[in-house]
């Protein structure tokens, strides 16, 4: 752990990373973030569907953070909010997991 931000492992394989801070008093905070390859693309292509954005902005876009990448955040038809996000440093290999992995 470094500072409030956790690496989930699976054994030796990194699963996913973790913070902890207040939730943001001018947006929601997102439940999941899944790993796309153009988190600009995924903000103007959700306009043809039922999603709203939510963060950076409402006219769409996408933020870009120094050392950690580019991320924007959507809430779907029923107000779930879920972010997608494209990491500065890449991402570990694929793997296929064992009976019973978290993958």
């Amino acid at each position: 752990m470094a500072g409030n931000y956790s690496i989930g492992l699976n054994e030796e394989r990194p699963l996913c990373g973790m913070f902890q801070r207040p939730r943001p008093k001018d947006r929601p905070a997102p439940t999941a973030v899944v790993r796309v390859q153009s988190p600009a693309r995924v903000s103007k292509e959700h306009r043809k569907m039922p999603i709203k954005t939510r963060w950076p902005c409402s006219g769409g876009g996408s933020s870009k953070f120094p050392k950690r990448g580019e991320q924007a955040v959507f809430a779907d038809p029923e107000g779930a909010v879920f972010g997608v996000m494209k990491s500065s440093s890449g991402d570990p290999p694929d793997f296929l997991g064992r009976a019973r992995d978290w993958i």
